[in-house]
């Protein structure tokens, strides 16, 4: 069984989660995103390992003058209500009842903006429920999360918000975009700094990192060389 002081379990509606999501608009529209959703439970992994991060913090971010980590935090969520004793109980007896109100997780890492506000990073989330099927489409796939043993389900689409140092808006754009096509076509993944690499990978005025942003012509080099 984890360490207890390696998770924690709070309601959706704690100072906890306010504190975690934050104040960006990011932020501020998964908090509203969530509580529309139902959510009810936050179950907090405190040192969680982010592949798309962790290339990140290896190809810019541990070179900065900031004391920025390698590990982000992960905050799942559930439409059930769960109480620390009821999680502990479900750990020691492999109870995992509590799975199918699972609405999804969010990264936290460990950097920030402008505004001192933590950046989003990973996000899944159980996709909007549409009661006008006939006009509204949502794309997805199945993806899976593990929490301390216990395999999660969730069929949405992957996103995260931009940031100046690895990845402005056109990067997380064809993150976001490429992500589902790597099952489908077995194209490889690239986390926003190996997108924002390949994509300077010509001649270019413009420096790498921090990144100002993509040309037309930068976005068709990753497009083409998610082909090979």
């Amino acid at each position: 069984m984890p360490d207890k002081s390696s998770y924690l379990v709070v309601p959706f509606c704690s100072d906890e989660v306010e504190s975690l999501l934050g104040e960006s608009p990011q932020g501020k529209y998964l908090k509203r995103y969530l509580r529309d959703s139902g959510a009810k439970t936050c179950i907090l992994e405190e040192e969680y390992v982010d592949k798309d991060f962790l290339i990140d913090f290896q190809k810019f971010y541990c070179r900065s003058f900031d004391h920025t980590g390698k590990f982000t935090q992960r905050l799942h969520f559930f439409k059930d209500i769960i109480s620390s004793t009821k999680f502990k109980y479900s750990l020691l007896n492999d109870d995992g009842s509590f799975k199918g109100s699972y609405l999804g997780f969010v990264v936290i890492k460990p950097i920030k903006d402008e505004n001192d506000q933590k950046f989003i990073g990973r996000t899944l989330l159980e996709p909007y429920h549409s009661n006008n099927l006939n006009r509204r489409r949502f794309l997805g796939k199945i993806y899976y999360a593990n929490l301390f043993g216990f395999r999660l389900e969730i069929n949405t689409l992957p996103f995260q918000a931009q940031d100046q140092g690895v990845s402005a808006c056109a990067t997380i754009a064809l993150w976001a975009a490429l992500h589902p096509l790597r099952t489908v076509f077995g194209i490889p993944g690239h986390s926003p700094a190996e997108i924002t690499e390949i994509s300077t990978s010509l001649p270019s005025p413009f420096r790498k990192f921090p990144s100002s942003g993509l040309t037309l012509e930068q976005m068709g080099t990753v497009s083409n060389a998610s082909e090979k």
